[in-house]
């Protein structure tokens, strides 16, 4: 009895033994799962923000490029007016040209016809 009581007594050391044991080993995974999992998360974060920068990146430079289209697209309509005007200008001075150039010609025809009446009288 004595010795059932001993081989009693020593598996209950034994299996507190073992509890101990797996309760530290379980202890190490944990800890070591949760190193893990805040490795990962400042990976994350990392990868966030550098996500993150680079779209504002590509955002600063879609503006950019906006901003060279439309300046571009000012200075061509401002060649385009300014060569409309240019155009105008000179059609307006060439009708005015010729408006003169008709009213001179007149004025020389009468001439002439007065002319060719003083002749003739």
């Amino acid at each position: 009895r004595v010795r059932m009581v001993e081989v009693s007594k020593m598996r209950m050391e034994e299996h507190q033994r073992f509890q101990a044991e797996l309760a530290a080993a379980k202890g190490d995974m944990e800890r070591v799962n949760h190193r893990r999992l805040e490795a990962m998360r400042e990976r994350e974060a990392d990868f966030s923000a550098r996500v993150a920068q680079r779209e504002r990146e590509m955002e600063l430079q879609g503006y950019a490029h906006r901003q060279r289209l439309l300046a571009e697209m000012d200075a061509v309509r401002q060649r385009d007016a300014a060569s409309r005007r240019a155009a105008e200008e000179a059609a307006e001075a060439s009708a005015r040209g010729e408006a003169r150039l008709r009213e001179l010609r007149g004025q020389l025809e009468e001439k002439l016809r007065e002319a060719d009446r003083l002749r003739k009288a």
